[in-house]
């Protein structure tokens, strides 16, 4: 099944999952900025700015060319990060369910693309039941 618009027919959407489905900047903010601190670096309000509105894989290069952090050390840092990801459940945002169930009911066809780790992704989804 399709749903008209007044562009076409629309036979499948593609969402992206952070910031559009599920609520995670500010919730993933506070755990980055603990996991840099728990690794003994000082998390600085630049590093938001650098840090906030990239996907995971900008985050190694950037602490190193950026913030001076050993390269190892930067690994573990990310390493720990999708741990947590695992861990630590992120929010839908209001209407999310809903409206995946209303276009399901339409048989249209939905996808999920992300920058996240697969592992992570798949934990995420299936606490979050969809």
């Amino acid at each position: 099944m399709s749903i008209p618009t007044r562009f076409g027919s629309v036979r499948a959407v593609v969402f992206d999952l952070d910031g559009t489905l599920v609520d995670s900047i500010l919730s993933a903010l506070a755990r980055l900025k603990r996991i840099i601190e728990e690794h003994g670096v000082p998390y600085t309000p630049e590093m938001d700015a650098y840090l906030s509105g990239h996907g995971s894989f900008f985050w190694i290069p950037c602490l190193i060319e950026e913030f001076g952090v050993e390269p190892a050390l930067a690994k573990r840092i990310h390493d720990a990060w999708e741990v947590s990801c695992t861990a630590e459940t992120t929010p839908l945002f209001d209407g999310v369910l809903e409206t995946l169930d209303w276009l399901h009911e339409r048989d249209v066809l939905t996808f999920i693309l992300t920058a996240r780790f697969r592992e992570s992704t798949m934990v995420l989804l299936r606490s979050l039941e969809i």
